[in-house]
C-alpha cells in the first residue's frame, strides 16, 4: 500500500533536550557526534513526517552527510543505544525499519493541526489520534491527499482533469502509469510549474525517468515544491527540467 509521508519545515526542541538522560548518556558514550546524530535523525524524521525509513541505504548517505570522519559503524552504534534508550520505538523500527516515537508522533500532530488531512498508517501509530479530526487511518477514512505528499504515492485524478493537460494531446506517445502519476501530481500541488506559460520546457516521459534514475520519487517532490513555493526565484527560469535536476544537484550531491 502507498504511504503518503508528508513533512514539517520546523519542530520544537526541548531547553531541557541537551540536560536529558537519554542525551547525556549518548553523550558520555559518542560525544559531540552523538548528539550531533540524535538532532540530525529527527531533523530526517520531521522532514519526512511522524516516521523515517532507515534501511542500509539511508544508512550509507546519512553516514556520507556526516562528513569523512564518520563511520557507518559509529552511527549504527548511536542508533542502537538510542533505540535502547527509547529515544526511538525499538519494535517499530525492528518490524518495519523506521523510526519513530510517541514523542515525535505528539509533537507531529500537533504541528500539522491547520492541515486539512494528515494520512498515517495505523500500524505505525503510537499515539491516541481518535480526537484529531485531521488525522486519517489509511484504509478507515479518506481526505483530500496534502499538497506536499511524495509524488509516487497520489490517488488517481479525475479523467476530464489529465485530459485538460497540455501534455494530452492526441498525438502524445502512449504515457508510463508513473509518469501520469507525476503529471496529477504536478496539477494537483505544484500548478506553477506545471504551467507551460511558466516554464515553457516541461519534464518529458524520457526525462522525467532521468531523473528518477538519480533521485527518488520524494526527493523529486521536494524540489519541484520549493521551486513551487520560491515565488522570488521561480520566474528566472523557462526549462522545468533543467531546473529541478540543478537544484537537485545542489540539495542531494554537494
Amino acid at each position: 500500500m502507498a504511504i503518503l509521508k508528508s513533512g514539517i519545515d520546523y519542530f520544537p526542541l526541548s531547553i531541557n533536550f541537551f540536560d536529558s538522560d537519554k542525551t547525556q548518556l549518548i553523550s558520555a558514550h559518542y560525544g559531540l557526534k552523538g548528539e550531533s546524530i540524535m538532532l540530525r535523525l529527527l531533523c530526517k524524521v520531521y522532514a519526512d513526517g511522524y516516521f523515517y525509513t532507515f534501511g542500509k541505504d539511508e544508512l550509507i548517505l546519512f553516514t556520507k552527510r556526516m562528513g569523512d570522519n564518520c563511520k557507518g559503524s559509529f552511527v549504527s552504534d548511536v542508533l542502537n543505544e538510542l533505540l535502547y534508550r527509547g529515544f526511538f520505538d525499538k519494535n517499530l523500527y525492528d518490524r518495519y525499519k523506521i523510526l519513530t516515537s510517541e514523542d515525535i508522533q505528539r509533537i507531529y500532530f500537533e504541528a500539522t493541526s491547520r492541515r486539512k488531512c494528515v494520512q498515517i498508517r495505523k500500524e505505525f501509530l503510537l499515539v491516541d489520534v481518535s480526537h484529531l479530526d485531521h488525522v486519517h487511518i489509511l484504509g478507515e477514512n479518506a481526505c483530500k491527499i496534502s499538497s506536499n505528499a511524495d509524488i509516487l504515492k497520489q490517488s488517481k485524478v479525475k479523467e476530464s482533469k489529465l485530459k485538460k493537460s497540455t501534455h494530452e494531446t492526441s498525438d502524445s506517445p502512449i504515457k508510463d502509469l508513473d509518469y501520469e502519476k507525476f503529471l496529477s501530481w504536478m496539477q494537483e500541488n505544484a500548478p506553477y510549474c506545471g504551467n507551460e506559460e511558466n516554464f515553457p520546457h516541461q519534464i518529458t516521459q524520457e526525462e522525467f525517468y532521468k531523473l528518477k534514475s538519480k533521485y527518488t520519487g520524494k526527493e523529486i517532490a521536494f524540489i519541484i515544491e520549493q521551486i513551487e513555493n520560491r515565488k522570488d526565484l521561480r520566474k528566472r527560469y523557462s526549462n522545468l527540467y533543467r531546473t529541478v535536476l540543478n537544484w537537485a544537484k545542489r540539495e542531494y550531491e554537494n
